[in-house]
């Protein structure tokens, strides 16, 4: 819960901040087609107007913030996915355990019940005298 919860949040900040960047990109300085590219595809073609009008480095700071907000997303998005297969190779490992356990527990039972009957044939010969021979 605690690692779904840091993922949803990472994911809400990553997504702010390209909903900000594309706010900035979309000012009047920007070409009407350079709207429907990628965020990174606009902050490099035009990162020099970018900086001119935003100031030295901005450019390189949106797009390296996005960048950390992106991996830190995959990252824990792979955490999450390796957890998941983990946890479910740790439930396959019990239920094959499980049935393990429950086809030696039939074999017993099926022995026991074999031996109970035999005992049960074997008094009945006492009872009535009979030989076990």
């Amino acid at each position: 819960m605690k690692l779904a919860r840091k993922l949803i949040f990472k994911f809400c900040a990553f997504v702010s901040l390209a909903v900000f960047c594309s706010g900035l990109l979309s000012v009047s300085f920007l070409p009407a087609q350079a709207l429907s590219l990628n965020s990174s595809a606009v902050l490099a073609t035009n990162s020099s107007m970018v900086d001119n009008v935003l100031g030295d480095g901005t450019s390189n700071q949106i797009e390296g913030k996005a960048r950390q907000g992106m991996g830190a997303a995959e990252q824990t998005l792979k955490e999450a996915q390796a957890q998941t297969e983990g946890t479910l190779k740790q439930a396959q490992g019990k239920a094959q355990e499980n049935f393990g356990e429950m086809q030696g527990k039939s074999s017993e039972a099926g022995s026991d019940l074999e031996r109970a009957s035999d005992n049960v044939v074997d008094a009945v010969k006492d009872f009535f005298g009979q030989d076990n021979r």
